[in-house]
């Protein structure tokens, strides 16, 4: 997970606050930002690269209403991952967004982006995100690491397209059918 592929990717919020306010979208890009000269040093390692980038992540959303459902679930493994979705919502989505007149950059009833999930469920075939070959060049340009396509460059597989509601339904189904087979009532010890 990281990267950015293209920028018109993004949602028309962020599009909105990148034209605005000068801020670049390769910033939003937490892992690659933190380390742009291990995210190059990857980049260029030799192994075959997919990238989930951040103007994908950035479309999928999590929703209250899906939120709820997986807090539903019971038991420790659900109370730590709403946990974990506070504390990304406090330390990320509180510090990273903007506040805007424009477009919103997160549906009203937000409660989180599905970075992580995506990226994990790219092992997984399936119709909610696209996947697209291609030539990639990587360098740091303004401290900030960046790919671009390139024709000379390396090939790897870049998000192209994502379809964040149906991951979302993809994800609250596997998630919360996992927390449903965890939350049962504890073993007895004799």
């Amino acid at each position: 997970m990281g990267g950015m592929f293209d920028p018109r990717g993004f949602a028309a919020g962020w599009r909105h606050v990148f034209r605005t306010t000068g801020r670049r979208p390769a910033a939003l890009d937490r892992n690659t930002a933190s380390d742009p000269q291990a995210a190059l040093i990857c980049a260029r390692a030799g192994p075959p690269v997919t990238w989930i980038t951040a103007e994908m992540t950035c479309r999928v959303p999590l929703h209250r209403a899906a939120q709820h459902r997986l807090a539903a679930a019971g038991g420790p493994l659900a109370a730590a991952l709403d946990r974990a979705r506070a504390i990304w919502r406090d330390d990320w989505l509180r510090t990273t967004v903007p506040p805007t007149t424009g477009p919103a950059l997160v549906p009203p009833d937000g409660v989180a982006f599905l970075h992580d999930p995506l990226t994990v469920a790219a092992l997984f075939p399936g119709a909610w995100l696209t996947l697209r070959d291609a030539r990639l060049a990587y360098a740091i340009e303004g401290g900030l690491f960046r790919l671009r396509p390139a024709s000379d460059g390396r090939v790897a597989r870049a998000s192209v397209a994502v379809d964040g509601a149906a991951f979302e339904r993809f994800f609250v189904d596997r998630v919360g059918r996992c927390l449903a087979r965890r939350s049962g009532p504890p073993a007895h010890a004799e």
